[in-house]
Formats: structure tokens, sequence, C-alpha cells
């Protein structure tokens, strides 16, 4: 099966979108091998023919040709049915992006031939994940060993690697930790990871970790 080339992204602001898709198709096209249409601008069949006329020829000096509709839920039906095709067959060394408010703005005969981007769920999800894995190495922080023990089975190391080293290299405040205590820590959790990886004993690896890890307030 082919990877795709034809992508609706959804979610966040309509701004968003835009600077999403653009910072996207910087990494395939140069400026001469990208067409941008604004759906508030037209929004009907004839800018669905000049993209399908404009993705029908190869890149002048690209991977690709990008073709981006921004908004893509102003197109009228007549312009949704003729991108059909386009998008279920792009042409070779093609790339096709839609924004839109939601996938159901669309017709669902254009969502179900596209990979769907949702940029606001992506980013609620990490910034969910990330801010419960403060709250619970805050809670092993506070604890007593036998207590750090049980909590550090529900701990995203992932998680947390991302949280020490944004605090360590963008000088973020990190649980009140001096930035020496949060470079072992990291140290220290790196370290763990490998040995989890080798498939050392959990119970060591984990002991490893919860040994030099320091104490702070429960107040």
């Amino acid at each position: 099966m082919s990877m795709s080339r034809s992508f609706v992204i959804v979610g966040a602001t309509a701004d968003e979108r835009k600077e999403f898709v653009l910072k996207e198709i910087d990494k395939y096209s140069s400026q001469f091998d990208r067409l941008i249409i604004d759906s508030y601008a037209g929004a009907g069949i004839n800018e669905v023919r000049e993209l399908q006329r404009q993705v029908s020829r190869l890149p002048l000096n690209s991977n690709f040709t990008s073709a981006v509709i921004l908004e893509a839920q102003n197109l009228s039906l007549e312009a949704q049915n003729a991108l059909l095709k386009t998008l279920e067959e792009p042409p070779s060394k093609t790339r096709l992006y839609l924004t839109s408010k939601t996938v159901d703005s669309l017709l669902p005969t254009i969502s179900s031939r596209c990979t769907i981007i949702n940029l606001r769920s992506d980013r609620t999800d990490d910034e969910t994940k990330l801010k419960n894995t403060q709250d619970l190495f805050r809670k092993i922080l506070k604890s007593s060993l036998g207590e750090r023990f049980i909590l550090t089975k529900e701990l995203n190391f992932g998680s947390l690697e991302i949280l020490l080293e944004i605090a360590l290299h963008e000088q973020a405040d990190f649980l009140s930790l001096r930035k020496s205590q949060i470079a072992e820590i990291l140290e220290n959790l790196k370290k763990t990871q490998k040995l989890l990886e080798s498939n050392v004993n959990k119970k060591l690896a984990y002991e490893v970790f919860l040994l030099n890890l320091p104490t702070i307030s429960s107040s």
C-alpha cells in the first residue's frame, strides 16, 4: 500500500492550520512548485481545475509539487466532487493539503481519501500527558521510598525526560528543583531507561532511579 500524499488538516484556528501547512510544504516544495488556493477568494470548480492542471506537471526544482486549499469547507459541492479522483490518486511527485474547521465540514468521500491531521487533538493529548507526568513526579518526590516504588510503576519515563530536558535547556522552573538536581535526575533517568531496554529486573532498575532522587517539601 502506497504512503498517503493527500492530507486534511483540522482543529486549532484557521491561522494555525495555515501556519502548519505552510511549514509542511516547505519540506517538500520550493516557491516554484507550490499552489495555494484560498477558498475565501474563490471556492468553485474553476479553482479545482486550476489545481488539477498545476499538479499534472512535474516539479521544476523540488521533490514534490505541493497544492493547498485553505479552508476547503468553503468549496462548493461541485468543486469537492471534482477533487475526489485527484485526492485518491495524486499525480506522481504531488502532495495535496486541505485545511478545514472539522472533518465533518467536508464530504465524507473527501475525508476518507485523506490522512487526517488533527492539530488541536494532538496538542491537547501531549499537554495532558506532560501535565499528568509532572503531577505524578511531584507526588513521587514528596513520598517515602516505599511509596515511591509503587508510584514509579505508573510513571511515563518518556514524558518525564521531555519535561526535564525543557527545564534544563530552557531554564524553566520545574518543581522548584535546582539546575544541578535536574541534570542529575535526567542522567539517572537515561541510565534507568537503558537498564529497562536491556531487560534487566524492573524492580532493580526502579530502585537505582529512586534511590538517587531528591526529596521536596510536602507543603
